[in-house]
């Protein structure tokens, strides 16, 4: 009788550790193929196929609401990979068909905050302070400026027809996107859409007057710095330094 309840035991061990193991793995699936938000700040953790993994770290206090470019486009091989390939890791069925011969292929919605002056501003407000320090240690975070997002003939009539898509933040921290159109406004938050591609800025550094750390410019991924000012943050101090001796 005792080995019988012996053995039993470490069989419902087995099958706990084996569960648990099992749900974290799922869990850090999920994590890996969650879309980052307009207006957050990511580190980039990796890349498999068209899928880049990346963490999301914090997002900007927005101060005054930020305006929003938009685009409607045309499926192509490449989004609509990256759109498959999103598919295929969040399990979800494929409501979008599409092939080269389509006479007119399908469109998707593309959000983009444009204003790059204002985003190195907002960076670099005191309410960002606490975030501008954190991604001052590290040169793999990045800014989503811009996303993709599948669109429905209401979402793209929504989006396409407003006369103004601002970003804005309501009273608990999150994210919306207020759609004006001449007859009134909608508030859309981003757990109504389906994202499934992003675009990053990466960080360019100097330090100003006082020695302190800022952003001075945002590039698209793989661009080169201004002369005077560095990716990674830590040259920034090196050059401080340098100018010293």
């Amino acid at each position: 009788m005792g080995r019988n309840t012996g053995k039993l035991a470490w069989a419902v061990l087995a099958l706990t550790v084996l569960y648990s193991c099992t749900a974290y793995k799922a869990s850090r699936q999920y994590q890996k193929v969650q879309q980052p938000k307009l207006g957050t700040v990511v580190q980039q953790q990796g890349q498999m196929g068209l899928v880049e993994y990346t963490r999301e770290v914090g997002q900007l206090q927005i101060t005054k609401p930020l305006a929003v470019k938009v685009v409607a486009l045309p499926f192509n091989k490449h989004s609509y990979g990256q759109y498959t390939t999103y598919l295929k890791n969040t399990r979800r069925a494929n409501t979008i068909p599409y092939n080269d011969s389509l006479p007119i292929p399908p469109r998707y919605v593309q959000l983009e905050l444009a204003n790059q002056v204002a985003l190195t501003q907002l960076l670099n407000a005191p309410k960002n302070q606490a975030l501008c320090d954190f991604i001052a240690q590290d040169a793999d975070f990045g800014l989503v400026s811009t996303i993709s997002l599948t669109a429905t003939d209401e979402n793209l009539v929504t989006f396409t027809n407003a006369t103004h898509v601002l970003l804005e933040q309501d009273t608990l921290g999150k994210l919306y996107f207020k759609i004006v159109h001449d007859n009134g406004e909608q508030f859309i938050y981003f757990e109504e859409l389906q994202l499934f591609d992003f675009e990053i800025l990466s960080f360019c550094w100097a330090e100003d007057h006082y020695l302190k750390k800022r952003v001075v410019n945002l590039l698209p991924k793989g661009q080169r710095c201004p002369k005077g000012t560095h990716k990674k943050p830590v040259k920034a101090e090196q050059e401080r330094d340098y100018l010293k001796f």
